[in-house]
Parts: structure tokens; sequence; C-alpha cells
């Protein structure tokens, strides 16, 4: 074997470890430690062996700093072994902007971990159809629909998290479409794959993730429209997607259900205000306002936010909060809860440098962002593994970023 194929070999191994990594953050979320470790090891044997340069941009550097924050938040936080906890779980936030600060990442790095992802959330499709329907011939039930939806499809990830996967997934199929790129072999099969993932998005059934896709597409119809002149096929198109949406409201009663409880939370009604999750949101975010207003600079430290949360969910009575021990449903919310605007401000330093490195880290900021506002994505693993990872992948310099398409495979 020549020199020149061994270091072929070399190069690809971190490549490599991260393709069954992203492959497996849809389906076995407890192999992920490993991987990553493997994914460590090798990047930094390959920066070592190749002498590449470091590239830790602003993009990086702030989100670094953002979780020695975390760390210097111990020093006024009671509940210690919480923040301790706290730091395992968003270690994945200091580690990847810093490991892929030692890669060169290229085009083709980056479209292989876009199609890993995707073939990983089709391989949870195909088992979460068949738990879904396994459970529908055991229960007898004539409603079929129910076993296929939100949370019987996604029973081991939350919908939520599930649903950031796909739309991200979506996203970046959807970019290197737009630039005559096509991830999988060919035009044809890409795009039947790109609308299979929209269908599993709306069978997961996160309120967001749904809003957020169906944006998503309706965007970049306008946009081929826009450059084709096309425009019957780009209203046929978009009246295709609302009449689809109206069809499931009608005649599923689950949709139903879910698009009336996000309707109705916005029009006020109080009994979705307190029997509902959206609702239940809504009161955890206005309480949520209320601690940050008594100590708005700091926080109340790396430890402490569940357990002021808590106390306030006992102290206005919130028995649904109370029951299911509620982080604050909104990931800005809650680092003003735990850090204060010193916390946020460097959150949003990292997506601000981030914004100026290459358009890629702009549509993943766009899209992670809505998921920012209902959940707290970063207060599990689920969350950090997939955002510092692909943080740190999409923050590399465009200038920095071979473009070759033939290597493309």
């Amino acid at each position: 074997m020549s020199l020149a194929t061994r270091h072929k070999y070399l190069i690809s191994i971190p490549v490599i470890i991260l393709q069954c990594l992203t492959f497996l953050l849809p389906l076995l979320q407890g192999m992920l430690p490993l991987f990553i470790i493997l994914f460590v090891v090798s990047s930094i044997s390959n920066f070592i062996i190749f002498k590449n340069k470091f590239r830790l941009n602003k993009a990086r550097l702030f989100l670094m700093i953002f979780y020695l924050f975390l760390l210097i938040g111990l020093s006024w936080t009671e509940n210690k072994s919480a923040g301790f906890f706290d730091l395992e779980v968003k270690f994945s936030l200091f580690l990847f902007p810093l490991v892929f600060s030692l890669l060169d990442v290229s085009q083709v790095f980056i479209i292989k971990i876009i199609k890993s992802l995707t073939l990983g959330i089709l391989l949870f499709f195909c088992i979460a159809t068949f738990h879904s329907f396994s459970a529908y011939l055991e229960s007898n039930s004539s409603v079929w629909a129910h076993h296929f939806l939100y949370t019987r499809l996604s029973f081991y990830i939350h919908p939520s998290y599930m649903s950031m996967y796909i739309v991200i997934a979506m996203a970046l199929i959807l970019y290197f479409i737009k630039n005559t790129i096509y991830v999988f072999t060919s035009k044809k099969l890409t795009w039947l794959i790109l609308v299979l993932l929209f269908i599993i998005n709306f069978m997961v059934l996160s309120k967001v993730g749904v809003i957020v896709s169906v944006l998503l597409f309706v965007y970049h119809i306008i946009v081929w429209v826009k450059v084709s002149k096309k425009y019957f096929l780009g209203f046929f198109g978009i009246a295709i997607l609302v009449t689809l949406f109206f069809i499931s409201y009608l005649k599923v009663e689950y949709v139903s259900q879910r698009v009336d409880e996000l309707a109705n939370v916005f029009t006020g009604k109080s009994e979705v205000l307190k029997n509902k999750s959206s609702g239940i949101r809504v009161e955890i975010w206005k309480q949520g306002l209320v601690l940050v207003k008594n100590q708005p600079i700091l926080g109340y430290g790396t430890g402490d936010v569940k357990d002021v949360l808590v106390e306030s969910y006992i102290l206005n009575q919130t028995e649904e909060a109370i029951i299911g021990d509620y982080n604050a449903h909104n990931q800005f919310l809650q680092l003003l809860i735990s850090g204060g605007f010193v916390l946020l401000l460097l959150m949003f330093l990292s997506f601000y440098f981030g914004f100026k490195t290459n358009k890629m880290f702009l549509v993943f900021s766009l899209l992670i962002l809505p998921y920012m506002f209902v959940e707290s994505i970063l207060e599990n693993q689920a969350g950090t593994i997939f955002f510092g990872l692909f943080f740190g992948l999409f923050s590399q310099d465009i200038s920095q970023i071979n473009t070759n398409r033939s290597q493309i495979v």
C-alpha cells in the first residue's frame, strides 16, 4: 500500500466515525458516547500526523466560552450535583467546536454526514412503523391513524427532537439541490427521499416541526417559481400542500386536536391554557419570566434552574408542570434563568459570528431557532450532541471549504 493510499484511509477515518455517529442519532443514542470518543481520538491523531491548521474561529470560540461560563456558574449554584450533571450533558457544546477546529471540513464531508443522518431517519421510520403496526394489531382498534402519529410513532425519542433532525436534513438537502448537487446519486431519488422525509415529519406531528417544514417548502417553491417563471406549477405545488393539510385536519381526529390546541392557545382560551401541552408551556414561560426579572444579570446558577422552576410551579399550583417536572420549554428562557443575560449574550454571539461563516450555518440556525423557542433542546443529549455536532460542522469558514463536486459519492 502506497503512502498516498495510507494517508487517504487515515483522513477518511474521522469522517466514517462521524457518519456512524449521525446515523445512530435517531436510532441508538446510548451508543453515541463511544463514537464520540472514537471521533475525538481519530481527529486528534490526524491533526498531529498531517499537521493540519487549527481552525478555531469566533463562532466556535464563543460557543466554547458559553460552556466555560456554565462552569463558572457553579460558583453561585446551591445544587452542585445538578450543576455537574448539566455540564456533563452540555459537554458536546465545548467538545465538537474544538474538535472540528482540528479538521479540514470539505463539502464532500458535509454531504456524507447529511446522507448518514437521513439514512438513520429512514431506518427509524421503518422500525417505528413496524412498532406502530404491531401496536395497532394488538389493540383491535378501528382508529388506525392514532397508532402512526406523534409519540406512538416516535416512541423512544421525543417527537420535537425527531422532527428537528428531519427538518434540518430536509433543509440541507434542499440547499444542495438549489446548488444543483444531489445528495443521493440521482435527482429523482433525492426528491423521492425529500418527499418521504416531509411525510415522516408530518406523522411525527411536532407542531413547530409541521409549521417549519411547510414554510420551508413554500419558500423553496416561491424561489423556484421566481427563477423558472413557472407560476402555474408553483401555485399547484402550494395548493397540494394546503389541500393535504386540510384533508388531514378534517379526516384525522388526532391532527385536528393538535391544530386546535395550538390555535386556541393563541386566542387565549382558558381551558386550553390549563389542560393542554401548549397551554402549559405558556404558563411556564410566564413564571420563567418572573424568575428572570428577579435575577436578570447572572441568573440562579448552572445547577439551580430546575429547583427554582419547581418552586415556582408549587407556588403557583401548576400541577401538570409539577407532575411532569418540566424545564422552561424554551431554551433562551432556560439560559436566562441559569446564567442571566450574560449567558444569553454568549449564545447569540456564537450565532452572530456563525452567520458570517457560510450559508449552511445560516440554514441550520434559522431552522433550529424555532425549536429552541418551544423546547429546551440543550437540556439532554438528544439535543446537545445534535446541536454541538452540526454547529461545529457548519461553522467552518466558507473560504476554507473544499467544493470539489467530483468527490461526491
